[in-house]
């Protein structure tokens, strides 16, 4: 039984490792090397240094929602959290996507509680919340400005994106939405990830009992996108790349949807191909996008970095206890 999922992991490793190549060979039929590194290079560290800090502050922001929502569950201490949070970095730089940070999230959560379900259900509610408040600016955003976007495509992109989360989010609300969507799972014979989706959606709505963690969380949610799309502003500005502050509000929702859809590693290649179609239709240089999409992935990268210091500690903690 081993050896075929093994295969199967492997299998799918290299199909996300061919779609990210295959991306990044597209790009470079278009965009030069060089004039990439020439327009990193421009960044003034300043600048660079302002964004980073900027991170740090949403760093901590979503482990302060992360605690709220377990605190109805249990109170855990907060340098627990940051260090699971880091840690769960770090595997963010090394899985296919950008959310395997998630599972060892729920793994330590879920030993600290003695409940895996239950430290599977905040994790997956804390998503849900940051979902709700990027689509809402996205939307929100291309809403005010659609008579600037040059492309419908775009617009409708955006609105299909909170059209499609609404309906997943109703179905999580709804155990008659619910059914009708876990349906075809009976047809594929898939009941054990129907069950495991119903007792997360119980869990899920049990949290109606603690109405005030809800909208605490969804506010955090709220400044932690504006701090993401202020960053991704402030590497622009770093950049000297001239786009319109609007542009961030609506492309950022996209870029980082995109990032997390499990058809790459990382989202590499295909968020910097995204990038080119999306800031060229106001303007921006083929090679400027990809550098902005570049190095606005780096700055979450860097914590990787502390997230591996964390864990090798946290590891010998563990085995010597």
């Amino acid at each position: 039984m081993d050896r075929p999922k093994r295969s199967g992991s492997a299998l799918t490793f290299l199909l996300r490792a061919g779609v990210t190549v295959a991306a990044f060979v597209w790009l470079l039929r278009w965009v030069d090397l060089r004039q990439i590194w020439q327009a990193i290079r421009r960044t003034e560290p300043g600048g660079l240094a302002a964004a980073c800090i900027l991170y740090l502050i949403s760093f901590v922001a979503c482990c302060i929602r992360w605690k709220i929502l377990l605190k109805p569950i249990q109170t855990l201490p907060f340098r627990n959290l940051f260090r699971w949070f880091l840690i769960g970095a770090f595997f963010n730089t090394l899985l296919p996507t950008t959310i395997g940070g998630d599972l060892i999230r729920i793994h330590e959560a879920g030993k600290a509680i003695g409940n895996w379900p239950r430290a599977a259900a905040t994790v997956l509610l804390d998503r849900m919340c940051g979902f709700t408040a990027m689509f809402a600016i996205g939307a929100a955003a291309t809403l005010i400005i659609l008579q600037k976007i040059q492309h419908p495509l775009i617009a409708q992109g955006v609105l299909a994106m909170l059209i499609i989360f609404s309906v997943a989010a109703t179905g999580f609300a709804s155990q008659r939405w619910f059914n009708a969507l876990t349906a075809p799972l009976k047809w594929f014979r898939l009941k054990a990830l129907r069950t495991a989706a119903q007792e997360t959606r119980d869990l899920m709505v049990s949290y109606g009992k603690h109405p005030q963690a809800i909208l605490l969380a969804l506010g955090i949610s709220f400044l932690v996108q504006a701090l993401n799309m202020w960053l991704f502003w402030t590497v622009a500005q770093a950049m000297h790349l001239n786009i319109p502050f609007w542009s961030v509000l609506v492309f950022v929702p996209i870029l980082m949807t995109i990032a997390m859809l499990p058809i790459s590693l990382n989202g590499l290649g295909v968020r910097e191909g995204a990038a080119v179609v999306l800031f060229g239709s106001v303007g921006l240089p083929a090679a400027q996008a990809v550098s902005l999409s570049l190095v606005c992935t780096l700055i979450p990268a860097l914590s990787g970095l502390w997230g591996a210091w964390a864990w090798i500690t946290y590891r010998c903690k563990t085995e010597k206890k």
